[in-house]
């Protein structure tokens, strides 16, 4: 705790912020960041079943940053096919395929939000996230394809999304000195009301219950499943761990140890191969979305 701050001024600071965060989150009150138009666009183009790959890259087109973003994740080394390059919008989304538009205009929106201006202190763990998020998203996709029947777009999207109830934290938080102060504190309101936080706001922006649930219980690994089939929650707590490895680390994690990697089939024989062929996928992925 900070050696300047009054402790049951912390503490009361903190009670506030919480009992703030309870209602808002009870009125199904959350002060939520909107989305750029251009995003808002595609969601709604890609709600008509007859859109066509010319009318979404003319709504690409009027946001550079969007039109960009789509260029490079078509040409990332995840999706390109047989070396070639595409230059132009209408190819990049026939190569992407409609699920994959959706979730780049939502990976420019999410960085239009861990990017928000002002943030002070909280700015270095506000960019920390956003890496984050980027690494669990490119592994998500690779973890789906590789070993679940899950659609590998909407378990990018769930990675890419699991950390928005701390970011949502952080944005509130900044205007409480004393709370930020306190990085212990501050760490122990983030754990507690990160996952039902994350989880209003991913099922408020109309995503799937799945992906709100991952958003919801990610950190928790003693987490029973119905069937014990693995779901998307597995997949992103997984993600994590994959995200985190060092490649030069000769040492496979234990997955086989974690309900969600024994849900997944994962063992330290399996695992290996799986983490080797897809260190550069998640790689290259994670820093289009970065770009």
């Amino acid at each position: 705790m900070s050696a300047t701050a009054d402790p049951s001024s912390v503490q009361a600071s903190a009670f506030a912020f919480l009992e703030q965060l309870a209602k808002e989150l009870n009125r199904g009150d959350l002060v939520l960041p909107s989305f750029p138009d251009s995003v808002v666009l595609i969601r709604k183009a890609l709600e008509d079943p007859n859109v066509t790959p010319d009318r979404l890259a003319r709504v690409a087109m009027a946001d550079q940053v969007l039109a960009g973003r789509l260029l490079k994740m078509a040409n990332s080394a995840l999706l390109q096919r047989g070396g070639v390059v595409v230059t132009e919008l209408r190819s990049a989304i026939f190569r992407l395929g409609f699920a994959m538009v959706r979730n780049s205009a939502m990976s420019v929106a999410m960085q239009q939000m861990f990017h928000t201006k002002d943030l002070g202190a909280l700015a270095p763990r506000i960019k920390s996230l956003w890496e984050e998020s980027t690494k669990v998203a490119a592994a998500s996709y690779v973890i789906a394809k590789a070993l679940t029947k899950y659609n590998p777009d909407e378990a990018f999207l769930a990675g890419m999304l699991h950390n928005v109830g701390k970011v949502y934290i952080y944005t509130r938080a900044k205007t409480q000195a004393a709370l930020v102060a306190d990085p212990e504190l501050l760490a122990h309101v983030q754990d507690s009301w990160q996952g039902p936080i994350g989880k209003a706001i991913v099922e408020s922006w109309g995503f799937s219950a799945a992906q709100a649930a991952a958003a919801e219980g990610y950190l928790d690994f003693k987490r029973a499943v119905d069937g014990g089939v693995a779901d998307l929650t597995d997949v992103v707590q997984i993600a994590r761990i994959v995200a985190g490895h060092d490649p030069q680390d000769e040492a496979t994690p234990d997955f086989a140890a974690l309900p969600a990697g024994r849900r997944l089939k994962l063992d330290q024989q399996n695992a290996a191969p799986i983490l080797a062929a897809s260190t550069a996928e998640i790689k290259a992925l994670a820093e289009t979305l970065r770009a």
